[in-house]
């Protein structure tokens, strides 16, 4: 079943902080003619405890925080919308007078490429990780409206990290995962954990990798993450959004450690369990919130084709021209819980990104050891 298209048209004058986006100082006074109107695009809802919710709240600390100033903006948000109807979703927002249009939602295929090519005064950035789940297949350039930002990359690292805690904590020597739908880039997501888990604890059993398919599904999240159960695994990291949801309630029920996605309200509804959240739309730190304000301020500022225009660009845990993806979130409750080798070792392993010893090649050779080890 199709989840329920829920449209929010949001208006408001947006401040511009100079530290932050320091390319639009040049703006000229806001006046009608000058609004920008942007969309926002998303295949799940914005009440789903996850990724949908969080980018919902991290727009609302945007408008928050910038709402002050002279520089007008005008945000639709839409949720729900299924993937084959992005392109169409695009016609509609460019009949509303849409100019620029995010989607955040990782490696959703060829349909905002096709409103690209179609709309060639429209700017869309989306994320993936590059041109393979962006664009249909052979495409070798994206065209100079659109940008790809491979955001895929920072949440790998995330993920990386949680796996090196996971490996520490696990009792048992078996942990889980449990993902939505395999993108490529969600994939890359559930090598990296299991790289973590192996880096920290070489003995453990990483076996327990499984796909849902589905990403609004709680009641096979719960069959899912009580199989895994069965099979003795007493730590589960789960990237499926709403399905993810059904993960979380079922170790609810047995007390089991699990990992959280997306949105840091998991700790504040599961804090006895949840160990911590890839936190893309934290409280406590920038989320992606910057991402929005780099290209909205390359669009207002008539840049966007010379910073962004037809580039894949990394938005990794340590800088990047979109600035840094966000830290994964720890739960404090949990943090007191810790082993002084647990924390050590994450510690290291935040500070082998951070200070650029663990670099992409490394990192990458990870991700492929882990591919190796599960068979794939």
């Amino acid at each position: 079943m199709r989840p329920l298209r829920r449209e929010v048209l949001r208006k408001g004058l947006l401040g511009l902080g100079a530290a932050s986006w320091a390319a639009l100082t040049s703006w000229p006074r806001a006046r009608a003619a000058d609004t920008l109107k942007v969309g926002y695009m998303s295949s799940v809802t914005d009440n789903d405890k996850s990724w949908g919710q969080s980018q919902h709240e991290v727009l609302a600390r945007v408008r928050h925080e910038l709402n002050a100033s002279e520089h007008k903006v005008d945000f639709i948000e839409t949720f729900g919308v299924p993937p084959p109807d992005y392109a169409e979703q695009a016609d509609k927002l460019v009949s509303q007078g849409v100019r620029l249009i995010f989607v955040l939602d990782e490696g959703r295929g060829p349909e905002l490429y096709k409103a690209g090519l179609k709309h060639k005064d429209l700017y869309i950035a989306e994320s993936g990780t590059g041109l393979a789940d962006t664009t249909p297949p052979g495409t070798k350039e994206l065209p100079k409206n659109m940008v790809v930002m491979d955001t895929g990359y920072g949440f790998a690292q995330q993920h990386y990290v949680f796996g090196v805690l996971a490996g520490k904590l696990t009792k048992a020597n078996k942990v889980g995962f449990v993902g939505g739908e395999p993108y490529p880039s969600v994939v890359r997501k559930g090598y990296a954990f299991v790289a973590g888990v192996k880096d920290s604890n070489p003995d453990a059993d990483v076996s327990q990798w499984v796909w849902a398919g589905k990403w609004g599904d709680p009641d096979l999240g719960r069959n899912l993450a009580s199989l895994q159960m069965a099979q003795g695994v007493d730590i589960i990291l789960q990237y499926a959004n709403g399905t993810g949801l059904g993960v979380m309630q079922a170790c609810k029920t047995r007390n089991l450690p699990v990992f959280g996605a997306n949105w840091a309200g998991l700790i504040n509804e599961f804090p006895d369990i949840c160990i911590g959240v890839t936190s893309a739309g934290a409280a406590n730190y920038p989320g992606t919130d910057d991402i929005y304000k780099h290209v909205i301020g390359a669009v207002t500022s008539g840049s966007f084709q010379q910073q962004f225009g037809g580039k894949v660009v990394p938005v990794p845990l340590s800088g990047g021209p979109l600035g840094a993806w966000p830290r994964p979130e720890l739960n404090p409750k949990w943090r007191e819980k810790f082993s002084p080798a647990a924390m050590a070792a994450y510690d290291q392993a935040v500070a082998a990104i951070n200070g650029g010893s663990l670099t992409p090649e490394k990192f990458n050779q990870k991700l492929e050891q882990a591919k190796k080890l599960l068979g794939k």
